[in-house]
């Protein structure tokens, strides 16, 4: 009967019971003041009953608790996990807004030396590293490939690259990571920069497609 009450369903129980308990005391002495109630010697069932139940509402109470306090760490997870995906967003936008003042004080720069001097940036050298300067590397992280491609392109906008330059100007600026490319493309790919912009995504990053087109989406959505 007393083998799994605490010390607060016993003395729950004796309360019930009518009896007066001390602030201080042992299980083994509420255990006894049950005992000796006059509800436990008349029925002991009853009185079997009424323990039985005063554990079970403890064990719902702290079953709930125990469930109110999951449920708090999981929305305080939530809450985090939304606080890093805002300030990554917040970050790529801003790193973003920088190469955009970067391009711009770039342009602002090379139209004035184009006008001083009566040249234009149309060779496949000067092309090179005047797009690689407003290029942003790539980096490890998922998201990496994306930021490339739109500034790589951002930047043959700017400088009214040619078609037929865009894929060699790619593979420059990849350096060692072309190096698996040219293994298996062929001639025809080679030549077209949107193809083989495919060919290296599938070659490193398999999920960079989805992280450019959400990107792309994102920063549409925030003009």
């Amino acid at each position: 009967m007393f083998k799994n009450c605490r010390k607060e369903d016993l003395r729950i129980v004796a309360l019930e019971l009518g009896e007066t308990v001390a602030k201080k005391v042992t299980i083994v002495e509420l255990t006894e003041i049950i005992k000796e109630n006059k509800y436990y010697k008349d029925d002991v069932e009853f009185v079997k009953e009424l323990i039985q139940y005063t554990i079970e509402d403890r064990k719902k109470v702290e079953e709930n608790r125990k469930k109110a306090e999951q449920d708090r760490k999981r929305a305080e997870e939530d809450r985090k996990r939304e606080r890093v995906e805002e300030d990554r967003k917040k970050e790529a936008e801003n790193r973003l807004r920088e190469k955009e003042l970067e391009l711009a004080r770039l342009n602002v720069r090379v139209n004035s030396d184009n006008e001083r001097t009566g040249e234009g940036c149309n060779t496949l050298d000067a092309l090179v590293k005047s797009v690689r300067i407003v290029t942003v590397k790539v980096h490890n992280r998922p998201e990496g490939w994306a930021f490339f491609f739109v500034s790589l392109e951002r930047a043959f906008v700017s400088k009214n690259v040619p078609e037929k330059f865009k894929s060699e100007i790619l593979l420059n600026l990849l350096g060692e990571k072309a190096s698996n490319v040219l293994t298996y493309v062929k001639d025809d790919e080679l030549n077209n920069y949107k193809q083989l912009k495919s060919i290296i995504l599938r070659e490193y990053e398999p999920s960079a497609n989805q992280f450019l087109e959400q990107f792309k989406k994102s920063y549409a959505s925030s003009k």
